[in-house]
């Protein structure tokens, strides 16, 4: 049973203001899942898309505003998001707090269909 240090694993960028860092992976033994945190700075946005799988969005500090479908909602920490298969979904921090997630997918591998 791997035990796995966050701060050894790099948080990376895609885009100026969104950072994210895995943390467990098929590469730590995982045969059904990955988990990965994100950080969102103020004004950041993610691009609309859907997973083929569920996935879990649990809100860890500051807030977000969640695009589920035609649904928007602002979650704030203490909240999760559950994302079903095929769901269009993004989040947007338009805030001026840097948001913090856990965001936990059924699959081994990653698989984003991007809409926009």
């Amino acid at each position: 049973m791997p035990i796995i240090k966050h701060a050894t694993r790099p948080l990376s960028g895609y885009g100026d203001k969104i950072r994210s860092r895995w943390l467990v992976t098929k590469e730590d033994g995982a045969s059904s899942l990955t988990v990965r945190e994100v950080v969102m700075e103020p004004g950041s946005e993610g691009r609309l898309h859907t997973h083929p799988t569920e996935q879990v969005v649990m809100v860890l500090g500051g807030s977000i505003q969640m695009i589920l479908e035609d649904e928007v909602q602002t979650l704030r920490r203490g909240y999760t998001l559950l994302a079903p298969p095929g769901v269009p979904h993004a989040l947007i921090n338009n805030t001026w707090v840097t948001a913090r997630m856990l965001v936990i997918d059924a699959a081994q591998d990653l698989d984003t269909n991007f809409i926009e």
